[in-house]
């Protein structure tokens, strides 16, 4: 296996990181409409950024794992 099929394998862990990271981002951001700290809003945009820039991780080794995996031409409309 290369690394980029290895990448591609990831594409399952990936993709569930950046969803977690912007579900705590809307929940952090209700908490800090109640208790309205400015250190709640700083880290709510780390969240964001860092789950932004994840995603983007995610769907680069999605994009390895649909090109690396070549199902039988019956299922190509699974991608």
């Amino acid at each position: 296996m290369t690394v980029i099929q290895f990448i591609g394998r990831l594409h399952p862990l990936l993709v569930h990181f950046p969803i977690a990271l912007i579900i705590l981002a809307g929940v952090g951001e209700m908490v800090r409409l109640i208790w309205d700290r400015a250190q709640l809003a700083i880290l709510m945009v780390w969240a964001l950024g860092i789950g932004a820039l994840s995603a983007i991780v995610a769907l680069a080794s999605g994009f390895v794992f649909a090109y690396e995996y070549h199902p039988q031409p019956s299922l190509h409309w699974m991608l």
